[in-house]
Order: C-alpha cells, then sequence, then structure tokens
C-alpha cells in the first residue's frame, strides 16, 4: 500500500488535534463557544454553516440575519435566522463584503452590516448579513471591527468541521483501498496455489521422470510466488520482510513437498530485512532455485542440512549452503550450470545488479551478493527458523 495513503490520516488527525484545540481557545475567547454544540459526530459543514447566523444574532445582538453563498461571483441566500425570513436579492453591502472586507449600510444611519467568511484558500466563500440591531440602534465602525473579528472565529471554526469531514473521507477510503488490496492478494494467492497443485497432480500422472521434475520444480516457483504474495500482504503491500518471505517459502514450497522421515534438516538464519516489492519476487524465486538444486544433487543418502543465511556488510550477502560434499572443492565452472542455476545468474547479475559464485567442498556454499540499501528501522537482529524434515 502507498505509504502517502498510510500516513495520509495520521498527519489530518494530527492537523485536526491542533486545529481543534486553537479554535476552541478562539470561540471561547470570542463568546462563541455555542457552535461547538453543532460539532456532533454526523455535523457536516452545511450544518455549522445554518448554526452560524443564529450564533453572530445572539452575540452581535441583531434580529435577523442571512448567509450568502459566493460561488462563481454570485452570492446566493442558503440559509436565515431566524429561520424562514429570506431576502430577496442581495444588498450593496452584502456585495461590498464579497470582495473581502466587512461593509455598513451605505445610509446616514446604517442598521445593517455584511461580514465576509473566508475559505481554507483565504478566497472569501460566504457572507454573513446582519440586519436590524436590538434597541434600534446606529451601527458604528466600532460594530464593523467586532464584527469582523467574529467573522475570522466563525471562520475558523468553520474550516473545523471542513477538516473533520475530510479525515472521516480519508479514512473512509483507505478503509475502502486497504480492503480492496486484501481482496487482490488473497485471489492472486489462491490461484497461485491453484495453478501450483495442477502442476503437481499432472505431474504425478506423468509417465517421464523429466517432465515429472519439470512440473514439479514449476510448482515450487508458483509456490515462491504465492510466498511473495502473502509476505506483502503480512508486510502492507509496498515491502517485504525477507525474514518472514523465506519462512513462509520453505513452509509453502519445500516442507510439505519432501518425503516423510527423509533425515533432512532446513535452517534459516535470516536477518529482517525490508526489500521493495518488485526485488521481493526476484529474491524468492533465488531462494527457490537453491534450494530445490540442494535437495535434488546435495543428499543421495536422504540426510543432511542446508542452511540459509543473510547477513548485511554494505550489502546483502545471501548464502545457500549444504553438507552435502557432492562438489569437488572450489568454485564451480559456469559451464556446469543447469537451467535453475542459470536461472539465478541471471536473476542476480542483471536484476539486482549482484554477483553469484558456488565453491564446493565438504560443504558446498551458492552465494548472491546485491548492493540493496537497508531502510532505517528495518534492522531486528537474527532469527533461527529450524525445521526438521
Amino acid at each position: 500500500m502507498d505509504r502517502a495513503l498510510r500516513d495520509g490520516p495520521r498527519l489530518i488527525g494530527d492537523l485536526w488535534g491542533r486545529q481543534a484545540s486553537l479554535v476552541t481557545e478562539m470561540l471561547q475567547s470570542a463568546g462563541l463557544i455555542e457552535l461547538t454544540s453543532d460539532l456532533s459526530s454526523d455535523a457536516t459543514p452545511r450544518d455549522f454553516l445554518e448554526a452560524i447566523p443564529r450564533e453572530l444574532c445572539r452575540r452581535l445582538r441583531f434580529r435577523r440575519a442571512g448567509l450568502w453563498l459566493l460561488r462563481g461571483g454570485e452570492l446566493t441566500l442558503a440559509c436565515s435566522w431566524p429561520p424562514g425570513s429570506r431576502a430577496s436579492r442581495p444588498g450593496h453591502c452584502c456585495r461590498a463584503a464579497a470582495r473581502g472586507a466587512p461593509a455598513l449600510a451605505a445610509s446616514p444611519t446604517p442598521k445593517s452590516l455584511s461580514i465576509p467568511l473566508r475559505a481554507w484558500s483565504g478566497a472569501v466563500c460566504c457572507v454573513v448579513h446582519l440586519e436590524a440591531p436590538v434597541l434600534n440602534r446606529v451601527l458604528s465602525a466600532r460594530d464593523l471591527a467586532l464584527a469582523e473579528r467574529y467573522g475570522a472565529v466563525a471562520s475558523s471554526a468553520f474550516h473545523r468541521v471542513q477538516l473533520k469531514q475530510m479525515l472521516a473521507e480519508t479514512q473512509r477510503l483507505l478503509e475502502s483501498k486497504t480492503t480492496a488490496i486484501k481482496e487482490s492478494h488473497h485471489r492472486i494467492m489462491n490461484n497461485l496455489q491453484g495453478v501450483a497443485g495442477l502442476l503437481k497432480a499432472t505431474g504425478v500422472r506423468a509417465h517421464s521422470r523429466p517432465v515429472r521434475e519439470a512440473l514439479g520444480e514449476s510448482a515450487a516457483r508458483v509456490h515462491a510466488i504465492a510466498a511473495v504474495h502473502e509476505a506483502l500482504q503480512a508486510d502492507g503491500g509496498s515491502e517485504a520482510d525477507l525474514r518472514s518471505l523465506v519462512d513462509t517459502l520453505l513452509r509453502r514450497a519445500f516442507l510439505p513437498f519432501l518425503e516423510p522421515h527423509s533425515g533432512i534438516r532446513i535452517r534459516a538464519d535470516v536477518e529482517s530485512y525490508l526489500v521493495p516489492a518488485r526485488w521481493a519476487s526476484s529474491l524468492a524465486l533465488v531462494v527457490n532455485e537453491l534450494v530445490t538444486n540442494a535437495l535434488k544433487h546435495a543428499f543421495p543418502e536422504k540426510r543432511g542440512e542446508i542452511t540459509l543465511t543473510l547477513r548485511r556488510r554494505g550489502e546483502a550477502v545471501f548464502t545457500v549452503s549444504d553438507d552435502g560434499g557432492t562438489l569437488p572443492a572450489g568454485p564451480l565452472d559456469e559451464g556446469r550450470y543447469g537451467l535453475g542455476l542459470h536461472l539465478v545468474k541471471s536473476i542476480v547479475c542483471k536484476d539486482l545488479g549482484g554477483s553469484f559464485e558456488i565453491v564446493g567442498g565438504p560443504r558446498t556454499a551458492a552465494t548472491a551478493r546485491c548492493p540493496l540499501q537497508l531502510p532505517p528501522g528495518a534492522e531486528k537482529g537474527p532469527q533461527w527458523n529450524e525445521c526438521a524434515c
């Protein structure tokens, strides 16, 4: 899963917390804390806009108010206080406030004023028009300054509701996408397991031993790819932990298909190491081919030990070794590589930009070196997983 998507709700949540604290202080200082009563769990920005004219009338002591939305340069009446009192069209005072500054009615004894409310961008999004002051007083510049202050507080509170709705929508989208990704991985794993099962079943019925072996190897490769999808699902989708990947691969691709009581033991000493998803498939195929090769050729007596190790020494050093002793001492000539080893060398050298060699002797070791970078926080130390086969 994309990291920005995973971090989005957390970042919005942090912003929500800071904004909520600041807005609450502003509402308290302005005497408009009643606006927070409209911030119920299901309150929408529209619900909140309808509360603004009511509270400004009460605080600034006006009898009537209307809220006009500014869209495409046109003002449209959205709500009014008391409910049901409607103005036919915006006056000069509203149009003046729509340009960005509070405005008094243009008359010798002004009885109404308009306050702009601003959106996230800072542009005016709506205008609150207040008229008929209590005690029929004439409005002054002091009233205008006070109204501007309350308009700024109301705008900030409106932003808080918008932010809350944005957080809820982001969380909904994240949950939807996470569910879709999990379902996709689950279907892919099921399909791959089905393909592997068909290959194995076909191989059992084949009369030719080379055909049976080829189909068995193909089934193991499909199991390796399925293990990658399982590891990606466990680690979030964008990266895979090689420790869990190797463990899954051993459980799914090898242990169920070894002969009972064969006397072969597989040990995995793999550091926790995060790699991008596009590298995980390549590394899984490398593990699959090297372990398969050791199982086929290293133990004519069906007894011995295979060890998988992964260490970081400025680069990723992955080794599959066995104590079969079937190869002569020294590096193995590439002319003796089979199809599987040629595949490994191609993946390591071309896809991962590393190097590969096999050294024989009492303990044969196939070593792949890849210049992978360890992401911060991914190093957790070695862990031994021992499997008796």
